[in-house]
């Protein structure tokens, strides 16, 4: 009787996207402080990109009286469309889009890893505002 034998080699010098959650168990208080402030400053990026971007939508919105910047700026709540019972789910993608991009890139390791991610994340954004108006019609 023959055993299938797998064997999986990780290599040491390999650099992984993202962070493991191991290095973020909580050991030495000043070191979770630290990790904490790592991502403050990406969080407090994004919910300033968040309202600037609100701002600029109703500029732009009270202009041409559509829809279209808010499609552009935050398509993932466009694409819900107006539904009562899905409020919470919509304020939190309102809320937390653009930290959740910062974050993301945040958490890429290197230069390389970052741009990676950003630019990936504008693919997402852009499939995400070409459903929407999609959706909309």
């Amino acid at each position: 009787m023959t055993i299938l034998r797998v064997d999986i080699r990780v290599s040491l010098n390999a650099r992984p996207l993202i962070r493991s959650l191991d290095s973020f168990s909580v050991g030495d208080p000043g070191l979770a402080m630290k990790r904490f402030l790592r991502f403050l400053t990406p969080i407090l990026i994004g919910i300033l990109l968040t309202i600037v971007f609100l701002i600029l939508e109703a500029f732009l919105g009270g202009v041409c009286h559509c829809e279209r910047p808010l499609q552009y700026f935050f398509p993932y709540v466009t694409m819900l469309g107006v539904h009562a019972e899905w409020g919470v789910l919509s304020f939190l993608l309102f809320g937390l889009q653009f930290p959740v991009y910062a974050v993301s890139v945040t958490m890429a390791n290197g230069p390389n890893w970052k741009a990676r991610v950003l630019l990936i994340l504008i693919a997402i954004h852009a499939c995400a505002v070409w459903v929407s108006f999609k959706i909309s019609g």
